[in-house]
């Protein structure tokens, strides 16, 4: 019997995916041909800012494994960038100056998934806070979150204190961050650039009436997928609920304001794919949208072939913990010693 060789297998592979790309383009020109694409999408709107300042936020993480327990550093941080006359005119951090790095140790017995899960509530629950920092000191018109505006990725554990605990305080600390930009009427907004959502794909199945092997695969593909084909430069869709991709009941006390988050694509560039958008909407959708939209083109326009606006860059590069990372893994060791060591790590190199 031949065994089949790697060349063999990486033949195959492309063959495939080959007959999925031919199969895809069919679909995509069947429902051009149906002309359903124009009521989905829209140009976006080229406004000239006289004076608008915008407010980007993330957050770094670093994990490390002790023998026995988990430590976490996380940080957050807010930069504000105040355009007049159509440039950037000064920046603002929060904080001022650098940021802190906080730590904390998981201390009851965790599987990998929970411990993860833990450490990027800690790490949302700091950036939620340097958002509202913001928003509190009327900073901003605009609030920028790296992702989602909803919690991402976290369930309530009842079979874990500690883990129910910092749920709840996360749902506590978005709430607050809802009810602040409501209340100050500040746009917030989160970018998420590699969305695994679906929902745009399961409106267009749904208006151009396909069924059956079309519609199940259509339906396979993320909406990036698709508007990577259907949307142009400088174009969006238009917006629509988040709460018709996710259920309610998934928001976990957030059920009233997630009725209120909508969801756009966008595509700023022909180099670059599709972004989804997220956004608390307090008055009518599209209107925020229109926006929304508007402001992300003008910031955009400062990108320097970067795919998210320069305020999330900037924002990247305060928050992260790459090159502190082995200074602050080495010295935790120096200071505790090799007993505290994994065993993989006692190992003699």
């Amino acid at each position: 019997m031949n065994e089949i060789t790697l060349e063999d297998s990486i033949m195959k592979l492309v063959e495939e995916i080959r007959f999925y790309e031919i199969r895809r383009m069919k679909l995509i020109k069947k429902i051009l041909e149906k002309n359903v694409f124009s009521k989905l999408k829209m140009r976006i709107q080229k406004l000239t800012m006289d004076e608008i300042s915008v407010c980007g936020v993330d957050g770094g993480m670093l994990q490390l494994q002790l023998n026995g327990l988990d430590v976490v550093a996380i940080r957050a941080v807010a930069v504000v960038f105040h355009y007049l006359t159509g440039r950037l005119a000064s920046v603002e951090y929060f904080p001022s100056g650098p940021a802190p790095i906080h730590f904390f140790l998981v201390k009851e017995p965790l599987d990998k998934v929970k411990t993860d899960s833990l450490a990027g509530m800690r790490r949302q629950i700091l950036e939620v806070s340097r958002a509202r920092e913001v928003i509190g000191k009327g900073a901003a018109q605009l609030v920028l979150l790296d992702g989602s505006i909803l919690p991402q990725y976290v369930e309530r554990f009842q079979d874990c204190r500690e883990y129910a605990e910092q749920y709840d305080e996360l749902i506590t600390s978005y709430r607050r961050l809802f009810e602040e930009a409501e209340s100050k009427g500040v746009l917030l907004a989160g970018l998420v650039k590699d969305s695994r959502g679906k929902r745009f794909c399961q409106m267009l199945a749904e208006l151009a009436e396909l069924d059956g092997e079309d519609k199940d695969f259509l339906l396979s593909y993320r909406d990036i997928v698709i508007l990577d084909e259907i949307l142009s430069e400088k174009e969006r869709t238009i917006a629509f609920p988040y709460t018709e991709e996710f259920p309610p009941q998934t928001l976990g006390g957030l059920e009233d304001f997630g009725r209120k988050v909508n969801v756009f694509y966008a595509r700023m560039s022909q180099f670059d794919v599709p972004f989804r958008v997220e956004f608390l909407a307090t008055r009518n959708s599209e209107e925020v949208a229109d926006e929304l939209s508007s402001i992300l083109e003008f910031l955009f326009s400062f990108g320097f072939g970067f795919s998210i606006p320069p305020v999330l860059v900037e924002a990247d590069f305060r928050a992260r913990l790459r090159e502190e990372a082995e200074w602050i893994q080495e010295r935790v060791f120096d200071v505790i010693g090799p007993r505290f060591l994994t065993r993989r790590d006692r190992r003699p190199l």
